[in-house]
């Protein structure tokens, strides 16, 4: 039975008990109560503890100081009743508990230090806290989508020069790591950057590891595998006590592995499991343990002799790690250092500016970065069904030229779905489907090698609809398109479906916009839409038509004299209106329900289709769309400086 001592006389009894203390202070300490500041490093199973009158649960758990002075100091410490749930190895806590000294061993008189904890807080669930004003702000910065990718990668790292894609994948790393499921490798991107000496792989590797909150830094020519996975120790009184290595102490972060090449071939194979699982079984003792270890890694590594052997592509075969550990990694990234005199000139300045600036930096890592990231990783997302044709498609092409193994097709769909959340997006679409196959292609082309994108059905229906637009001289509908380009491509019937209203069809919608911004396609009526195709794009004005603009007519009011419906012929016997009916001493807003005349032709129609009305009697090159948008009579010319006056004198505005 263990026992349980009080020893009087230490120098550390009478220290100022309130203050926090390390694991090294506590452990010095014999008798009362203390507040400790360390990190959990191992958890033993629930057991029961008989109280005096009743049953108490009880988990132990050992603690180590957050920033090791000795690495064999390690706290016992037992955790009772409600405080045993929920407790994860890795986490930094504090704790507040009485201490004794207890003998676990009968055959000898060695006493240990154990803390009996009442109190426990997790440091690091309390200092990364997200608030809605942060959720707003990270919405608001990401709203530019097409700017985003670029202003994340300048808030890494900004010390590294250079590396931008290497910076991305990092990122995509580190909100990869999520904490969905303990068991399965859902998302986590184990990333691996090869190259030589001084290329700052490290530097952003550390980087990375600053971001991410519980993640660890291992050096690998001064560990074993072993000792960052888990061992099993004896302890006195006989018994067995499991000791977590870095890997599963940073549950739900990255371990970031230094030189990982410096483990020799056997020990390579403590990595396989938890890259591709997320667990470390262990047989010691005559006992089993699954260890939860639902960790990204990071790890660099230098090519056999220090550099590569051909400056344009590398070999697997120059990396000094075994075939299966490397098919794991998800992200490959091999640096070179071939810079040009010109290049190392621009490169040199760039550092000295760097080193100046470094001086004045507390932190390297952007606060705002880490919440932006913090929250992306905590986002589900779901692959829609074309992007997850066009991944499937490109990993068929690269596995049938031998370019990618079987882990390859997992690795692009995670890279797809980390890519997403750079974007806070809670789906993977066509255009991050295309980016995900240019990582991918990226990683490929060291080895010499490329694979074609994958169209998705959008850009196949957009390409159709503007051959169809091309080979029809007049205007053509959004309905007719549709019918002739699902009645010749299958790809796109599948993709527009049966519902060809713009208004009920997200799908086609995006395929209108595309058209929309494409300078030859000219809007001819917007409801129904109707698009033409222009050969000479000169024949568009600066106020030339389109859909915007036709929708923007849609909200008209008139409120002085320039902007007054112009006078029209008599509209009594059709409920028309006319100048006459607006109110001439404030503003007028067109009543929709009411139809007008054309100025130039017997053309009836409610405002809105008036305003998009082309009347045949009209064929001059120069039309002031203004005066045709507020149904005055329409100035028309083929003079195009007449054209600027009217706009400079009549507008104010210039041509």
């Amino acid at each position: 039975m263990t026992e349980v001592y009080d020893v009087f006389g230490s120098g550390f009894d009478n220290a100022d008990r309130t203050k926090p203390l390390s694991v090294l202070e506590a452990k010095r300490i014999h008798k009362g109560t203390v507040t400790v500041v360390g990190t959990i490093v191992s958890v033993t199973e629930i057991w029961s503890l008989k109280d005096a009158s009743d049953y108490k649960d009880a988990r132990s758990i050992q603690l180590e100081d957050v920033e090791k002075k000795e690495d064999s100091e390690r706290l016992d410490a037992i955790l009772y009743d409600d405080n045993i749930e929920d407790v994860r190895a890795g986490e930094i806590v504090k704790v507040t508990g009485k201490i004794t000294m207890e003998n676990k061993n009968a055959k000898t008189k060695k006493l240990i230090t154990v803390l009996h904890i009442d109190e426990i807080e997790y440091i690091n669930r309390k200092q990364i806290s997200i608030s809605e004003a942060d959720i707003k702000s990270f919405n608001e910065f990401a709203r530019d989508k097409k700017t985003l990718i670029e202003r994340l990668r300048s808030k890494f790292a900004p010390d590294v020069i250079g590396h931008d894609e290497i910076k991305i994948g990092l990122l995509r790393a580190i909100v990869g790591a999520n904490d969905f499921d303990v068991f399965k490798n859902v998302g986590r991107l184990d990333t691996l950057l090869v190259g030589p000496p001084g290329t700052a792989k490290t530097t952003l590797m550390i980087a990375a590891s600053n971001i991410k909150p519980n993640s660890r830094y291992v050096s690998a020519p001064h560990a074993s595998s072993k000792t960052i996975t888990a061992i099993v120790d004896k302890e006195l009184d006989g018994g067995t006590v499991l000791k977590w290595g870095s890997v599963p102490l940073a549950a739900y972060a990255l371990c970031c592995v230094n030189e990982i090449a410096a483990f020799p071939p056997d020990e390579q194979d403590r990595f396989l499991e938890t890259m591709s699982e997320g667990r470390i079984p262990l047989d010691k003792h005559g006992n089993h343990y699954d260890i939860p270890a639902p960790t990204t890694i990071i790890a660099t590594a230098n090519p056999i002799g220090g550099d590569w052997a051909d400056s344009d592509r590398i070999s697997n075969d120059e990396i000094f790690l075994k075939k299966n550990l490397l098919d794991r990694f998800t992200q490959i990234y091999p640096i070179r250092d071939n810079k040009g005199e010109e290049e190392l000139r621009v490169f040199a300045d760039k550092l000295s500016i760097i080193r100046g600036k470094r001086q004045n930096q507390d932190d390297d890592c952007d606060e705002f970065l880490r919440k932006y990231l913090i929250y992306a990783s905590s986002r589900r997302v779901k692959i829609s069904e074309d992007a997850r044709r066009m991944l499937n498609e490109f990993w068929v092409r690269a596995k049938l030229k031998g370019l990618v193994g079987n882990r390859m097709h997992g690795h692009l769909f995670k890279v797809a779905e980390a890519h997403a959340k750079l974007y806070l997006r809670d789906e993977v679409d066509e255009d991050i489907a295309k980016e995900a196959m240019q990582v991918v292609n990226f990683i490929i082309l060291n080895y010499g090698a490329t694979v074609d994108l994958m169209i998705g059905p959008r850009d196949v229906t957009c390409k159709k609809f503007i051959d169809i637009l091309r080979n029809t001289k007049a205007g053509i509908t959004i309905e007719e398109l549709c019918r002739i380009a699902c009645k010749e491509d299958e790809q796109i019937a599948a993709y527009v479906g049966e519902k060809w209203s713009v208004e009920q069809n997200y799908k086609l919608r995006s395929v209108v916009d595309i058209l929309r911004n494409n300078k030859n396609v000219k809007p001819v009526s917007a409801r129904p839409i109707v698009l033409q195709w222009l050969s000479d794009v000169s024949d568009v004005t600066e106020e030339g038509s389109s859909i915007e603009k036709i929708k923007n007519l849609e909200r008209l009011t008139y409120d002085d004299e320039d902007n007054a419906v112009a006078d029209t012929s008599d509209t009594s016997d059709k409920g028309g209106i006319s100048a006459s009916n607006a109110n001439n001493n404030g503003s007028k807003t067109i009543d929709h329900n009411d139809p007008v005349k054309c100025p130039t032709c017997d053309y009836w129609a409610k405002p809105f289709y008036m305003k998009i009305h082309q009347c045949p009697n009209v064929k001059q090159k120069w039309n002031c769309e203004i005066c045709i948008k507020n149904h005055k009579p329409r100035f028309k010319t083929n003079d195009k400086e007449e054209y600027k006056k009217h706009m400079q004198t009549k507008h104010r505005l210039s041509a």
